[in-house]
């Protein structure tokens, strides 16, 4: 299915769902099962997935949302952790009456969290597809240069006045590519400072988090789709392609594919490159259907 042929499907207005302390916003869009869940990157909000959103919601349901502080989302009445969250969304799924098994999808650090959910509840995730995801070791295998980058940009987050412009450019210049309405939006939210303390909090829990889970396991046979971007050039590239591929060998049923000329937040805010994911989706969605026809429950 082409992105081009459903740009007049958008989604609802969504709405806000008390998870135990604060209220998270919550979308769902389209009918039918399995339903797709999409996890955002670090720092990120649901506009990012637009592209996909609106094309999944043409052949089955999709939901997005926005982890605590982050876009719409209330802040955290606890200190933030990517641990939390994972119980977030669960209470979340419980109290929107949406039922799994869910088609699980992770964009950056939602890779990770993807992982760890189905950890935690394996009955109800029958796939997953991720999105130049995380991976537990990548800090280990960075060049130097990059690793004293991340680390001046997490001192950089105890001065917002400078941080946060930084952050905004960064994310903005790759964020553009949805529609004018959306980039406006996202560019609001990153704007503000409730948005800004959120993300500050995810990149102060991202080690620990990385730590916790480095001993995920297998996902055992469940269908894994793996999408990779192929921007910037270098030779990091080649490993951090390596470690894309470790993450498709979770399971023996998985597909793994480098997006050309895609970058790690244009995978999912370029139109093109967004189609190719939707595309897998479609595959495994009518894959699982299948099998659900030739063994009923």
């Amino acid at each position: 299915m082409s992105l081009h042929e459903e740009t007049q499907t958008k989604p609802g207005q969504g709405q806000m769902i008390d998870v135990g302390g604060n209220r998270l916003f919550f979308r769902s869009s389209g009918e039918g099962s399995p339903t797709v869940i999409l996890e955002s990157g670090l720092g990120g909000s649901t506009g990012a997935f637009v592209w996909l959103e609106r094309a999944i919601a043409k052949f089955t349901r999709v939901c997005v949302y926005d982890r605590a502080g982050l876009g719409k989302s209330e802040t955290a009445s606890s200190p933030y952790s990517f641990l939390e969250s994972v119980k977030q969304l669960q209470t979340l799924l419980e109290k929107a009456e949406v039922n799994g098994p869910y088609i699980l999808v992770g964009h950056s650090i939602g890779g990770m969290l993807i992982r760890e959910f189905t950890r935690r509840y394996p009955d109800e995730v029958a796939g997953l597809v991720f999105l130049d995801s995380s991976h537990p070791r990548q800090m280990e295998y960075m060049p130097p240069s990059m690793k004293r980058q991340s680390k001046i940009l997490v001192k950089l987050l105890n001065w917002p006045w400078l941080a946060k412009p930084l952050i905004n450019m960064m994310i903005m210049k790759d964020a553009k590519l949805v529609p004018p309405e959306t980039a406006a939006e996202l560019k609001a939210e990153f704007k503000s400072d409730k948005h800004f303390k959120a993300t500050r909090a995810e990149y102060r829990d991202f080690d620990d988090f990385m730590e916790k889970t480095r001993d995920l396991g297998s996902l055992g046979e469940r269908p894994i789709a793996v999408l990779s971007a192929s921007l910037p050039e270098g030779t990091f590239m080649q490993t951090w392609h390596k470690l894309q591929g470790e993450i498709a060998g979770l399971s023996p049923n998985s597909t793994h594919q480098i997006v050309k000329g895609a970058k790690h937040v244009t995978l999912v805010t370029d139109q093109s490159y967004a189609s190719l994911i939707v595309a897998e989706i479609e595959k495994m969605v009518e894959q699982l259907r299948a099998a659900k026809t030739e063994h009923p429950a």
